[in-house]
C-alpha cells in the first residue's frame, strides 16, 4: 500500500480511533453505559448514529483544519471561536484530564482482574506509556498509532470470532428476542458528542492531507474506522447480555466477563489487554 495514500485517507481515522478505544470503549464499560440499555439490536442501531455523526463532523474538521493549516487544537479553535477560544481551553483541559482518569482506572482494574497485581500497576504503566509517545513527538505518535490499530483490528475480529464460535446462538437468540428500547438514536448523538473533545488533539496528522477530497474522504472514512471495532465488540457482549446488564456501571467490567467467559482461551486473556492498552 502507497504510504502517502494511507496517510491521506486512512491514518486520521486510526489515530482518532485509537483515541476514542482508549479513552471511552476499550473496556466495554462505556459501551454498556450508552448502548446496552436499548437492547442488543437498539444499541447497534445507536452505535450506527455515532457513526454517521463521527463521520461527518471528521470531515468538516479536517477541511477546515487543512484549509487553514491549523495542525493543533489552539489555533483550531482561536480560528474558530476567535476571542473566545479561553473557553475551550478550560473545557480541553478538564477532558483531557477525565479521559486520561478514565483510561488510567480501566487499565488498573483490567491489570488487577487478569494479571492479579495491584491495580496502580496498570495505572502506572498507561501513564508512562502516554508520557513516551508524548516525548519522542508526533511521528513517533503516527507510526505507533497506525500499526497498533490495524493489531486492534486484527483483535477484536478474532475475539468476535471466538466469541461468535462458542456463544453465536445465545448472541442470534438475543438480538431477535430483547426488545429495542426508544432513545438509541439519542445516546448515539450524545456517545458522539461526548468524544468530540478529543478531534482537535489528533489534527496534527491533517497535514498529510493535500486537498478537499483528502479532508472529506479521511473523514467519511474515520466515523466506519472507528466504531467497527465497537461494534465487533458490541456483538460478543451480547453472548453475555444478562451478566453484564446485572454487574451494572459498578461491577466488574465487560471486557473482564467476556474473558472469564471463554473457554480454552488462555493466552487470549493475557493478550487482549495488552493490545488493548498496547
Amino acid at each position: 500500500m502507497n504510504g502517502n495514500w494511507f496517510q491521506r485517507y486512512l491514518l486520521p481515522g486510526f489515530i482518532f480511533q485509537s483515541a476514542v478505544i482508549a479513552g471511552a470503549y476499550g473496556s466495554g464499560r462505556e459501551l454498556s453505559a450508552f448502548f446496552l440499555d436499548h437492547g442488543p439490536l437498539g444499541g447497534l442501531l445507536g452505535m450506527a448514529v455515532t457513526t454517521v455523526i463521527f463521520s461527518v463532523v471528521l470531515a468538516v474538521a479536517f477541511e477546515f483544519s487543512r484549509l487553514f493549516q491549523l495542525y493543533d487544537y489552539r489555533s483550531f479553535f482561536k480560528k474558530l471561536l476567535g476571542r473566545a477560544w479561553p473557553l475551550y481551553e478550560i473545557l480541553y483541559v478538564l477532558q483531557m484530564i477525565l479521559v486520561i482518569s478514565v483510561v488510567g482506572a480501566a487499565a488498573g482494574d483490567i491489570v488487577r482482574d487478569t494479571f492479579g497485581i495491584p491495580a496502580f500497576a496498570g495505572i502506572i504503566g498507561i501513564m508512562t506509556m502516554i508520557a513516551a509517545l508524548v516525548f519522542y513527538g508526533t511521528p513517533a505518535v503516527e507510526r505507533f498509532l497506525a500499526v497498533w490499530s490495524i493489531v486492534l483490528f486484527a483483535t477484536y475480529i478474532a475475539f468476535l470470532g471466538w466469541n461468535l464460535i462458542q456463544n453465536g446462538d445465545v448472541i442470534a437468540t438475543n438480538l431477535r428476542s430483547v426488545p429495542v428500547n426508544d432513545g438509541w438514536a439519542g445516546s448515539g448523538l450524545a456517545y458522539s458528542g461526548y468524544n468530540m473533545a478529543i478531534i482537535p488533539a489528533i489534527l496534527f496528522c491533517v497535514r498529510h492531507l493535500q486537498k478537499r477530497s483528502d479532508a472529506i474522504t479521511a473523514g467519511i472514512l474515520g466515523g466506519p474506522i472507528t466504531m467497527l471495532p465497537a461494534m465487533l465488540f458490541f456483538v460478543a457482549m451480547i453472548g453475555q447480555y444478562d451478566a453484564i446488564v446485572a454487574a451494572g456501571d459498578d461491577g466488574m467490567l465487560p471486557v473482564t466477563i467476556l474473558l472469564n467467559a471463554l473457554q480454552g482461551a488462555g493466552f487470549f486473556i493475557y493478550l487482549f489487554p495488552i493490545v488493548l492498552f498496547g
